[in-house]
């Protein structure tokens, strides 16, 4: 059962997919602040990071640039979810190191199909 770190600052968002995606055979795994988030990366080495951008500490910019300079976890695919849609913060967010970038509303059919893709064994 893949495990999915989830991290956002609303409550009500990392209650909701959590509920999701437990209904949809994955083991999640919540932190509601960046710091927090980065900690538990390295604690539940999770298989995938679903992650908020604006947050009060630590911003899911700079978690990307950190998740993707250590050592152990450089490879883990990160989903942006943000309100934002702007292109600069796209591109700011792609250039940090996420693999996907999806808008809030969250499109649960659309983060499913990314999941499993992301998730998918390469070459396949």
């Amino acid at each position: 059962m893949p495990k999915l770190l989830i991290v956002d600052d609303e409550i009500a968002t990392v209650d909701m997919l959590s509920t999701f995606l437990q209904i949809s055979g994955h083991e999640p795994v919540g932190a509601y602040s960046g710091d927090d988030g980065l900690v538990l990366a390295k604690i539940e080495q999770p298989n995938l990071m679903i992650l908020d951008l604006m947050m009060p500490d630590v911003d899911g910019y700079e978690v990307c640039r950190r998740i993707r300079s250590h050592p152990d976890l450089k490879e883990l695919p990160i989903i942006i979810v943000s309100a934002r849609t702007d292109t600069t913060a796209i591109e700011k967010a792609i250039d940090s190191g996420a693999n996907v970038y999806l808008t809030k509303p969250i499109n649960l059919a659309q983060l499913t199909g990314e999941i499993q893709r992301l998730l998918a064994p390469s070459g396949s």
